[in-house]
């Protein structure tokens, strides 16, 4: 059997992992699966490859040619500064119809990942309308001058006839760095027509997210809180790695903070309100610790007129 050896590199403060051969050498929640020689590390050079939890592979090849393979853990996700602030989407009037809305520019760097998501208002079910509108709205698609490919990764889809509103995400990956680049968001449906809602109508925020892995498998949780008010907003995420970011959207049907209040560690990064409406659209988000398991995100209702509410809710986690 061949000997298994796990050295420290202590200039360049990285694992190598020395065997004859590799099965599956781990650390943490990276995983490598290789084979090389065993002998002594010399030189250490980047060599492209991926690991669990996006980690960077190295490599290094000794005067004998023996070579070696080490990894480095993966940097945590974070906001990017080119992230554009928050936008209030404008309502419909009956006579002016909005079933789009698009963007400021930005310019996110390379290889980062961009999440659109939207938090608005809509009808209940048979309430007449002058728009005529008998269906839920949703993000009904997604364009960009960047020309890539966007997926929705998940959304809120139940109304009733008291109730209405919804929280639609979507995401893409951006490989080069782009230049005063803009969203369109096309909808289902025009947004809300009410004497008091002309703008605006809901919340569009654009998030880049830079050192985000490539691969994103952690389900996103979707909420509708309709059969009872509560005072608190709140959705868990279930299996999220350790150093993940974690967000959460939240439409309030019929409450005004300005904005809801969160718990220690998480951070609200948009709010968008209606006071004629009484209407509250809101994204706060929060870095995961050094374990995994079950993440819960809170916002808590800040209207003392109006102390609990029906919400809906996307949380979704960012992982290395």
């Amino acid at each position: 059997m061949p000997k298994r050896v796990i050295k420290s590199w202590p200039t360049c403060n990285k694992i190598i992992a020395s065997l004859v051969i590799i099965t599956v050498a781990v650390v943490g929640v990276y995983a490598l699966v290789t084979s090389r020689a065993s002998s002594p590390a010399v030189g250490f050079e980047a060599e492209s490859g991926t690991l669990n939890g996006g980690a960077a592979i190295k490599s290094d090849t000794n005067a004998s040619g023996s070579s070696y393979v080490g990894f480095e853990a993966a940097s945590t996700p974070v906001i990017d500064s080119s992230s554009p602030a928050v936008i209030g989407i404008p309502g419909s009037t009956c006579a002016n119809p909005v079933q789009s809305v698009t963007t400021p520019t930005f310019s996110p760097p390379a290889n980062s990942r961009i999440y659109i998501v939207v938090s608005a208002d809509s009808y209940p079910t048979g309430d007449a309308n002058c728009l005529n509108e008998t269906i839920q709205n949703s993000i009904a698609s997604v364009t960009s001058t960047a020309a890539n490919s966007w997926s929705r990764v998940a959304d809120t889809t139940q109304r009733n006839s008291g109730v209405g509103g919804f929280v639609d995400l979507w995401t893409t990956t951006i490989p080069t760095a782009q230049t005063n680049m803009q969203i369109s968001v096309n909808f289902a449906a025009p947004m809300k027509a009410e004497p008091n809602q002309v703008s605006p109508s809901g919340l569009l925020k654009v998030i880049v997210v830079d050192n985000a892995g490539t691969t994103q498998t952690v389900v996103p949780s979707a909420v509708d809180q309709m059969s009872s008010k509560t005072s608190t907003a709140t959705a868990t995420i279930n299996n999220v790695p350790a150093n993940s970011l974690a967000f959460m959207t939240v439409d309030y049907w019929n409450s005004y903070s300005t904005p809801p209040s969160v718990p220690s560690g998480q951070t609200v990064v948009g709010n968008v309100n209606n006071q004629g409406e009484t209407d509250t659209w809101t994204v706060s988000d929060i870095t995961t610790s050094g374990s995994s398991g079950p993440v819960t995100l809170t916002q808590n209702i800040t209207d003392s007129g109006h102390p609990t509410d029906n919400w809906h809710a996307v949380a979704w986690a960012v992982t290395p």
